[in-house]
């Protein structure tokens, strides 16, 4: 089982710019090299899995990054360092799980995120279904805003779609957040 728990690390909560002068060439070197990694448009990825195939629309800034970067178990995991924006997936085959309602059971966050507001809704798109929720939680100290997935796919997996935030960037990035995680499907056959 999948549980992103705390092995979450938020990593580049800031970039400093500071010494990137064209006096000092390394620094702009890497600077141009992280500008280069970003996308920079937008476009449709398809992402091979362990677990299966899945696209996602990368908006300006979102990238693919490592996906044992933000999670080790996670099966994607995308960035969008400039506004300070995370999002993993982790997906599991439905065969593994009695039903639904044992995957969500087995995957509640509220076993590792001390949270301080949460709201939900029922989702039905891009033939996943299941509960989004709306959280704003500490975790080791920082305090985060999440939009947190509990889906099964029409192609046979259950998973957890998250993506996040600080908690002072929410109104900023919050329906950014949900953009993200609503342009994910599940194109397994």
């Amino acid at each position: 089982m999948k549980v992103l728990g705390k092995s979450i690390v938020v990593l580049g909560l800031s970039v400093l710019m500071t010494g990137c002068t064209p006096f000092n060439n390394v620094k702009m070197d890497e600077l141009a090299e992280t500008l280069n990694q970003e996308n920079m448009g937008n476009e449709e990825v398809t992402l091979e899995t362990e677990n299966g195939t899945f696209t996602v629309f990368l908006s300006e800034g979102w990238r693919e990054i490592d996906p044992a970067a933000l999670n080790e178990e996670a099966d994607i995991s995308l960035e969008n360092g400039r506004k300070t924006m995370y999002a993993v997936i982790l997906s599991e085959s439905s065969e593994d799980y009695e039903d639904f309602n044992t995957f969500k059971n087995a995957v509640d966050f509220h076993d590792w995120l001390d949270v301080t507001d949460e709201s939900e809704q029922v989702i039905n798109q891009n033939g996943w279904n299941g509960t989004r929720y709306f959280i704003t939680a500490k975790t080791e100290g920082i305090n985060l805003y999440y939009v947190y997935d509990i889906v099964e796919s029409s192609a046979g997996h259950f998973a957890q779609k998250i993506a996040w935030t600080t908690r002072s960037k929410k109104n900023a990035n919050g329906e950014l957040l949900e953009e993200i995680l609503d342009s994910i499907k599940d194109v397994s056959n």
